[in-house]
């Protein structure tokens, strides 16, 4: 049986409801890296190189600061970026 939520089985009716409940769980907006990667650019960042799956950008006295190399990247980890890039900024 399932629970008219696709890829969810009978044994996640707790996640089906929820699904259900709030249908903007499933629809988190992306963004693309590249403008995420502009917008570090043009708040000072530069590039530093290259992990295994993030792209590190610097700031001269500041930590590190962590990009994921997808093409798309989740709205909450975009926020996230640019509100630690933003809190080294005010510093």
């Amino acid at each position: 049986m399932t629970t008219g939520v696709p890829g969810l089985n009978r044994y996640d009716s707790s996640q089906a409801h929820r699904l259900r409940s709030y249908p903007h769980a499933c629809t988190l907006l992306r963004v693309k890296r590249r403008e995420l990667e502009r917008r570090l650019l043009e708040l000072g960042w530069m590039f530093l190189r290259e992990g295994g799956n993030h792209r590190i950008y610097s700031k001269p006295s500041q930590r590190p600061l962590p990009v994921p190399r997808h093409n798309e990247i989740n709205e909450q980890t975009a926020r996230a970026i640019l509100r630690e890039a933003e809190k080294e900024e005010k510093s």
